[in-house]
């Protein structure tokens, strides 16, 4: 049976007010990082988790640019991602990859988010992961295609099986909120672990949030203090909020 542990506001107990306490030597490594003002500068350590998916979370950047696709030779482009060499099938995936993004996201061009999807379900089919996170947040959106929470599920769960680590924190999120899936802490700190570990800022914040609240695992405020500290050190905002208020 999972414990499901509820919202709850909760600070640093005191024997971790000590000198040096963990908290003070984290501010004290992020000087000069943490906001001087801040929505959450009052609630340190205290925040509840919303039910919404975070935005920042399905950062969707393009991959390396090949330096013709800049100057505008789509066709070019296009003639790659359309044939497939005996040897080069990496090759032909990744500009199936480079082409969807860029025309998700209109870059070099028009948007055209319908032909987007074709290009991800093209890669995302021979088992690349980017493809097949991009493909889930198309259909997570509903961009280029009907909006479809399952499907998306279904290829966020494919690219996170090769340690994709934004879908795995994706993914960790829908189970610790219980979005389209039965609320399973355990699974999402597995999952928010695997992603932490790869160093992904909104992972390494979410795990953190699990120890401060002992959602899926113990209650650990130091393991909480050090993960936020490693996110807040990649200048991920969320996690210098945190330390904002014992900085002042």
């Amino acid at each position: 049976m999972i414990k499901v542990v509820g919202s709850r506001d909760l600070d640093l107990p005191a024997e971790l007010s000590g000198k040096p306490s963990p908290l003070e030597a984290a501010v004290s490594s992020l000087a000069g990082k943490i906001p001087t003002t801040s929505p959450n500068s009052t609630e340190i350590l205290s925040t509840p988790r919303t039910k919404a998916l975070p935005a920042v979370i399905f950062n969707i950047a393009p991959p390396p640019t090949p330096a013709e696709a800049l100057k505008g030779d789509w066709e070019g482009l296009k003639s790659e991602a359309q044939f497939l060499k005996s040897d080069g099938e990496k090759v032909h995936i990744e500009s199936h990859v480079f082409l969807g993004t860029c025309l998700l996201q209109g870059i070099g061009g028009a948007k055209d988010p319908v032909q987007a999807v074709s290009y991800f379900l093209k890669a995302a089919e021979k088992g690349h992961a980017d493809a097949q996170f991009r493909l889930g947040y198309c259909y997570y959106k509903g961009e280029g295609v009907e909006q479809d929470i399952h499907e998306a599920l279904h290829w966020l769960a494919q690219a996170a099986k090769q340690k994709h680590a934004v879908a795995e924190c994706i993914l960790g999120l829908f189970y610790c909120i219980g979005k389209e899936v039965e609320q399973n802490f355990e699974i999402a700190v597995e999952l928010f672990k695997q992603a932490a570990e790869q160093g992904y800022a909104p992972a390494q914040c979410e795990l953190a949030r699990c120890y401060k609240m002992g959602d899926g695992v113990a209650q650990n405020f130091n393991e909480a203090i050090r993960w936020f500290l490693r996110a807040a050190e990649q200048g991920y905002p969320d996690a210098l909020n945190e330390f904002a208020k014992r900085a002042k």
